[in-house]
C-alpha cells in the first residue's frame, strides 16, 4: 500500500478495462497508515477489490466486514470481498450482500491461505461463475491451503477442488 501511486495505475486500470480485461486488486497494509486516500482515484476502476478484514480495518477504520465492504464499493469498487480467515468472508455488489461461512479442513498453517482464496475467487471470476460459485471455489482453495505448512503445498489441483466442492456444502447468507 505505501507505495500505491494513484495516478499511474489509473491509467492502466482504464486502458485494461478498455480493451475488456477485468480488473482485480489486492493490497498488503504493513501496518497503521492513511490508504483510502490512496485508493479513491483508483477503486472506480476495480471490478473486484479483496482486502482482509485486518486490512480493511487499517485503510477505513471500521471494524464491521460488511461497513468495510459498503465502503469500498460506495468509493466505486464493483465487487469487494472481505476475507476473515476462520470466520470465512463477505461480498458485497451492486446486486448482492453475502456472507460465506468456511468448510471444515483440519487449520496446520495459515500462512497463503488468503492468497488462495483470492486465486479461487479470480478463477471463478475469470471464467463467469455467479458471485456464489466464486465463493465456493475461493473458500475451497483457501482451506486446502491451510490444511500443510507452507504456502502451496496444501492447495488443491483443479481436480482434488473439483472432487471437494462435489463432496462439500458451503454455508452463504444473502443479507
Amino acid at each position: 500500500m505505501p507505495q500505491i501511486v494513484q495516478e499511474e495505475l489509473v491509467p492502466v486500470f482504464e486502458a485494461a478495462r478498455q480493451g475488456g480485461v477485468q480488473t482485480v486488486l489486492d493490497v498488503v497494509t504493513p501496518g497503521k497508515g492513511e490508504y483510502l486516500s490512496k485508493l479513491e482515484k483508483l477503486l472506480p476502476h476495480v471490478d473486484v477489490f479483496l482486502p482482509n478484514n485486518h486490512e480493511a480495518e487499517l485503510m477505513t477504520g471500521e471494524a464491521d466486514p460488511v461497513k468495510q465492504a459498503e465502503i469500498f464499493h460506495r468509493l466505486g469498487a464493483r465487487t469487494v470481498v472481505i476475507t476473515m480467515g476462520g470466520d470465512g468472508a463477505v461480498l458485497v455488489n451492486e446486486r448482492v450482500r453475502l456472507r460465506s461461512g468456511v468448510y471444515p479442513v483440519e487449520y496446520v498453517d495459515g500462512s497463503g491461505g488468503g492468497d488462495a482464496f483470492d486465486a479461487g475467487f479470480i478463477y471463478g471470476f475469470l471464467h463467469r461463475m455467479e458471485v456464489e460459485d466464486c465463493l465456493r471455489v475461493a473458500s475451497a482453495l483457501g482451506a486446502s491451503c491451510v490444511r500443510a505448512i507452507g504456502t502451496t503445498p496444501g492447495v488443491f489441483t483443479r481436480r482434488e477442488c473439483e472432487a471437494f466442492l462435489r463432496e462439500h456444502t458451503l454455508k452463504i447468507e444473502r443479507s
